[in-house]
Protein backbone atom coordinates (compact mmCIF):
# COMPACT_ATOMS: atom_id res chain seq x y z
CA UNK A 1 0.00 0.00 0.00
CA UNK A 2 1.38 3.28 -1.33
CA UNK A 3 1.02 7.16 -0.58
CA UNK A 4 -0.98 8.16 2.12
CA UNK A 5 -3.08 5.39 3.13
CA UNK A 6 0.50 3.84 3.45
CA UNK A 7 1.83 6.52 4.87
CA UNK A 8 -0.91 6.53 7.57
CA UNK A 9 -1.41 2.66 8.23
CA UNK A 10 2.57 2.44 8.79
CA UNK A 11 1.60 4.18 11.64
CA UNK A 12 -1.06 1.40 12.77
CA UNK A 13 -0.37 -2.01 14.28
CA UNK A 14 3.39 -1.76 14.02
CA UNK A 15 4.58 -1.22 17.81
CA UNK A 16 4.74 2.07 19.10
CA UNK A 17 2.35 4.67 17.56
CA UNK A 18 2.63 8.37 17.65
CA UNK A 19 -0.26 9.88 20.17
CA UNK A 20 -1.44 12.52 17.21
CA UNK A 21 -1.04 13.07 13.53
CA UNK A 22 -1.23 15.86 11.59
CA UNK A 23 -2.03 15.21 7.73
CA UNK A 24 -0.92 18.24 5.95
CA UNK A 25 -2.33 19.68 2.58
CA UNK A 26 -4.91 17.34 2.01
CA UNK A 27 -8.03 17.78 -0.71
CA UNK A 28 -10.77 17.01 2.23
CA UNK A 29 -13.80 15.21 0.46
CA UNK A 30 -16.53 15.89 3.56
CA UNK A 31 -19.51 17.39 1.42
CA UNK A 32 -19.20 20.29 2.78
CA UNK A 33 -17.09 21.75 -0.03
CA UNK A 34 -13.90 22.19 2.08
CA UNK A 35 -11.57 21.22 -0.68
CA UNK A 36 -7.99 21.20 -1.10
CA UNK A 37 -5.03 22.87 1.42
CA UNK A 38 -6.44 21.40 4.75
CA UNK A 39 -4.81 19.85 7.52
CA UNK A 40 -6.60 16.67 9.74
CA UNK A 41 -5.23 16.51 13.54
CA UNK A 42 -5.94 12.92 14.55
CA UNK A 43 -5.43 12.05 18.56
CA UNK A 44 -5.49 8.59 18.62
CA UNK A 45 -8.48 7.29 17.06
CA UNK A 46 -10.31 10.52 17.27
CA UNK A 47 -10.03 13.91 14.82
CA UNK A 48 -9.67 16.58 16.85
CA UNK A 49 -9.20 19.80 14.31
CA UNK A 50 -9.73 20.44 10.64
CA UNK A 51 -8.65 23.71 9.30
CA UNK A 52 -6.63 25.58 6.83
CA UNK A 53 -2.96 23.91 6.32
CA UNK A 54 -2.24 28.07 6.44
CA UNK A 55 -4.08 28.96 9.73
CA UNK A 56 -3.96 25.25 12.10
CA UNK A 57 -1.59 24.78 14.23
CA UNK A 58 -0.26 21.38 14.22
CA UNK A 59 0.32 20.63 17.73
CA UNK A 60 3.87 20.00 19.18
CA UNK A 61 5.42 16.46 19.05
CA UNK A 62 2.62 15.17 16.26
CA UNK A 63 3.81 12.88 13.18
CA UNK A 64 3.35 15.34 10.16
CA UNK A 65 2.27 13.63 6.67
CA UNK A 66 1.97 15.29 3.88
CA UNK A 67 -0.63 15.01 2.23
CA UNK A 68 -0.07 17.23 -1.12
CA UNK A 69 -1.94 15.80 -3.86
CA UNK A 70 -3.62 13.35 -1.97
CA UNK A 71 -7.25 12.89 -1.00
CA UNK A 72 -9.54 12.08 2.24
CA UNK A 73 -12.69 10.79 2.63
CA UNK A 74 -14.44 9.38 5.53
CA UNK A 75 -14.49 5.63 5.63
CA UNK A 76 -16.76 3.87 3.25
CA UNK A 77 -19.25 1.24 4.30
CA UNK A 78 -19.98 -1.75 2.19
CA UNK A 79 -23.46 -2.49 3.10
CA UNK A 80 -23.99 -6.34 1.49
CA UNK A 81 -21.25 -8.80 1.88
CA UNK A 82 -20.78 -12.34 2.90
CA UNK A 83 -18.00 -12.50 4.59
CA UNK A 84 -18.24 -16.75 5.03
CA UNK A 85 -16.48 -19.34 7.25
CA UNK A 86 -13.57 -17.14 9.81
CA UNK A 87 -10.63 -18.15 7.68
CA UNK A 88 -12.14 -16.27 4.58
CA UNK A 89 -13.22 -13.75 6.52
CA UNK A 90 -9.64 -12.75 8.15
CA UNK A 91 -8.68 -12.88 4.50
CA UNK A 92 -11.51 -9.86 3.32
CA UNK A 93 -11.28 -7.66 6.31
CA UNK A 94 -7.64 -6.78 5.98
CA UNK A 95 -8.03 -5.87 2.26
CA UNK A 96 -11.45 -4.20 2.59
CA UNK A 97 -9.74 -1.52 5.24
CA UNK A 98 -6.94 -1.11 2.99
CA UNK A 99 -9.74 0.15 0.28
CA UNK A 100 -10.90 2.31 3.05
CA UNK A 101 -14.38 0.56 3.93
CA UNK A 102 -14.52 1.06 7.39
CA UNK A 103 -17.84 -0.86 8.36
CA UNK A 104 -19.75 -3.64 6.65
CA UNK A 105 -22.60 -4.91 7.03
CA UNK A 106 -22.49 -8.98 6.76
CA UNK A 107 -25.98 -10.93 5.27
CA UNK A 108 -24.86 -14.16 5.67
CA UNK A 109 -22.16 -16.10 6.91
CA UNK A 110 -22.06 -18.98 9.76
CA UNK A 111 -23.18 -16.83 12.59
CA UNK A 112 -20.37 -18.03 15.40
CA UNK A 113 -18.13 -17.49 12.66
CA UNK A 114 -18.35 -13.65 11.49
CA UNK A 115 -19.17 -13.03 15.61
CA UNK A 116 -15.55 -13.93 16.19
CA UNK A 117 -14.64 -11.72 13.49
CA UNK A 118 -16.77 -9.21 14.74
CA UNK A 119 -15.49 -9.68 18.30
CA UNK A 120 -11.69 -9.93 17.07
CA UNK A 121 -11.77 -6.47 14.98
CA UNK A 122 -13.44 -5.16 17.89
CA UNK A 123 -10.93 -5.50 20.19
CA UNK A 124 -8.13 -4.93 17.70
CA UNK A 125 -6.51 -8.12 17.98
CA UNK A 126 -7.60 -8.22 14.32
CA UNK A 127 -7.47 -5.44 11.48
CA UNK A 128 -10.89 -4.56 9.98
CA UNK A 129 -13.63 -3.03 9.74
CA UNK A 130 -16.58 -2.64 12.44
CA UNK A 131 -19.10 -5.47 11.60
CA UNK A 132 -22.94 -5.38 11.80
CA UNK A 133 -23.82 -9.39 11.49
CA UNK A 134 -27.28 -10.94 10.52
CA UNK A 135 -26.07 -14.58 10.91
CA UNK A 136 -27.27 -16.88 8.38
CA UNK A 137 -30.02 -16.06 5.78
CA UNK A 138 -33.05 -17.49 6.72
CA UNK A 139 -35.25 -19.46 4.32
CA UNK A 140 -38.43 -21.18 4.15
CA UNK A 141 -37.92 -24.82 3.79
CA UNK A 142 -37.15 -25.68 0.39
CA UNK A 143 -36.90 -29.09 -1.94
CA UNK A 144 -32.83 -29.17 -1.55
CA UNK A 145 -30.27 -29.28 0.93
CA UNK A 146 -29.04 -25.25 2.01
CA UNK A 147 -25.08 -23.87 1.55
CA UNK A 148 -24.44 -23.35 5.60
CA UNK A 149 -25.15 -19.79 5.01
CA UNK A 150 -28.24 -20.04 4.95
CA UNK A 151 -31.13 -21.30 7.84
CA UNK A 152 -34.09 -22.94 7.06
CA UNK A 153 -37.13 -21.31 8.83
CA UNK A 154 -40.78 -22.22 9.34
CA UNK A 155 -43.16 -18.41 9.24
CA UNK A 156 -44.44 -19.94 12.84
CA UNK A 157 -40.89 -20.40 13.81
CA UNK A 158 -39.49 -17.07 12.50
CA UNK A 159 -39.60 -14.81 15.61
CA UNK A 160 -38.24 -17.28 17.34
CA UNK A 161 -35.50 -17.85 15.64
CA UNK A 162 -34.79 -13.95 15.09
CA UNK A 163 -35.03 -13.93 18.97
CA UNK A 164 -32.54 -16.47 19.03
CA UNK A 165 -29.90 -15.04 16.37
CA UNK A 166 -30.32 -11.90 18.51
CA UNK A 167 -29.56 -13.33 21.55
CA UNK A 168 -26.69 -14.86 20.30
CA UNK A 169 -24.97 -11.12 19.41
CA UNK A 170 -27.04 -10.90 16.19
CA UNK A 171 -27.25 -7.55 15.13
CA UNK A 172 -29.50 -8.01 11.86
CA UNK A 173 -31.98 -10.52 10.48
CA UNK A 174 -31.87 -11.29 6.37
CA UNK A 175 -34.34 -13.45 4.78
CA UNK A 176 -34.90 -14.02 1.23
CA UNK A 177 -37.66 -13.27 -0.75
CA UNK A 178 -38.00 -16.44 -1.99
CA UNK A 179 -39.99 -16.82 1.05
CA UNK A 180 -43.03 -14.01 0.68
CA UNK A 181 -45.29 -15.41 3.88
CA UNK A 182 -41.76 -16.01 6.12
CA UNK A 183 -41.09 -12.28 5.20
CA UNK A 184 -44.56 -11.11 6.68
CA UNK A 185 -44.00 -13.08 9.69
CA UNK A 186 -40.79 -11.97 10.42
CA UNK A 187 -41.73 -7.96 10.50
CA UNK A 188 -41.91 -7.41 13.69
CA UNK A 189 -39.55 -10.48 14.70
CA UNK A 190 -37.11 -8.09 12.73
CA UNK A 191 -37.85 -4.71 14.48
CA UNK A 192 -37.21 -7.24 18.16
CA UNK A 193 -33.87 -8.03 16.78
CA UNK A 194 -32.54 -4.92 15.84
CA UNK A 195 -34.27 -2.41 18.90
Amino acid sequence: MGGLAGAVTGFTGLGAQPETIALTNLTVIDGTGAGPGLTVVMSGDLITAIGRSDRLRVPPGAAVVDGTNKVLIPGLWDMHVHLGTYADGTRALARLIGYGVTGVRDMASPLDDILRLRRETADGSLMGPEIIAAGPILQAPLPFQLPPMARTVTDVAAKETVGELKSKGASAASSTSAAPSFAGSSSGAHRRSTN
